[in-house]
């Protein structure tokens, strides 16, 4: 039969179960070999006190899903020593089916395990017996348990078959690289578009810019610089501080008086926003200056009205300059 399943309830005899099948269920969850973290493993060690025997430790071992259970050291006694030469013994855990047992068992000079339909053997220890030898050391011990070969440990599910799950996650990996490269390229794309669009937006500013920097670039020069350079002659105040006081001067256009009310550009009623203007000052003494600014902002011949000891007003058709003796 290829498909069986169990256990079920037997009714009248048609669910009968044989050792084989227990053994089966069991093999399917742990793999042969010793039981770990039960008693000592089954560990071989010398007698004590020491000669021809050595003690199987207390432990368990499972063998194609039949079990071992030993809860006291077991002696094992060996055979004398040659007188001729040495040899290597072995003790092994044995499942035997024809006898229906699984027990601990000596084999003299064999180091092989025995598996066949209807004996398998677990190799705990190999003994070397020195030609003449009266006792056996740990020296002489060699474990195997943990020898997977001969051996091995028993535990559930060690041999997992992971391909599928790694299969699976391969597949899931290479979508998820797909998915972000194709955003990356989308985005790639959307970028190259923004830059190209950000290109050209610049290259016309740039043009518009070239375009005013070259039209009449001296004058535009000469402005600047006229704006920089206050080295001419406005005014000259005469005052009686007795001092080298700092001074201010301030600038409007269509000042009230200037310009006939509702004659003023639009926006400049009652004259344009003050504004400071960049000067030096040449003190000629402590009660006299010149006030000097920059070309652009000079007065041919203003009138000039003194407000008070500190405030000058000069005008010239709509211009308008105060000068403002500030106090040190």
């Amino acid at each position: 039969m290829a498909i069986t399943s169990f256990p079920f309830q037997s009714i009248t005899n048609d669910r009968q179960y044989s050792d084989l099948d227990f053994a089966n269920y069991f093999a399917q969850f742990f793999k042969n070999g010793v039981a770990v973290g039960v008693g000592t493993g089954l560990q071989v060690k010398p007698s004590n006190p020491v000669g021809m025997t050595v003690l199987v430790g207390t432990g368990g071992a499972l063998v194609n899903g039949r079990q071992l259970t030993n809860t006291a050291d077991h002696t094992v006694t060996l055979t004398a020593a040659s007188t001729t030469a040495a040899r290597v013994d072995s003790v092994v855990v044995q499942l035997n089916l024809p006898l229906r047992q699984v027990s601990i068992v000596y084999k003299e000079g064999v180091i092989t395990v025995q598996r066949d339909t209807n004996i398998y053997e677990l190799q705990l220890a190999t003994i070397t017996v020195p030609q003449n030898a009266a006792t056996i050391s740990a020296a002489n011990i060699t474990d195997k348990r943990a020898d997977t070969t001969v051996c091995g440990y028993s535990t559930p599910f060690t041999e997992v078959n992971l391909q599928s799950l790694q299969d699976q996650y391969q597949a899931m990996l290479d979508e998820a690289f797909t998915t972000v490269q194709t955003g990356m390229n989308a985005d790639a794309t959307t970028l190259k578009t923004l830059l190209t669009n950000q290109q050209t937006t610049f290259n016309t500013w740039f043009a518009g810019l070239r375009d005013t920097l070259t039209t009449n670039v001296e004058a535009n020069l000469q402005a600047q610089i006229d704006l920089l350079d206050a080295d001419t002659l406005l005014t000259t105040i005469t005052h009686n501080l007795n001092s080298y006081p700092h001074v201010r001067a301030l600038s409007w256009t269509h000042g009230i008086g200037l310009t006939g009310l509702g004659n003023e550009p639009i926006g400049l009623f009652g004259g344009s926003n003050v504004k400071t203007v960049p000067c030096s000052v040449e003190y000629l003494n402590k009660q006299s200056l010149k006030v000097n600014v920059s070309v652009g902002k000079t007065m041919v011949t203003p009138t000039v009205t003194k407000l008070n000891t500190r405030e000058w007003l000069l005008t010239e058709g709509t211009n308008s300059m105060q000068i403002t003796l500030m106090e040190v």
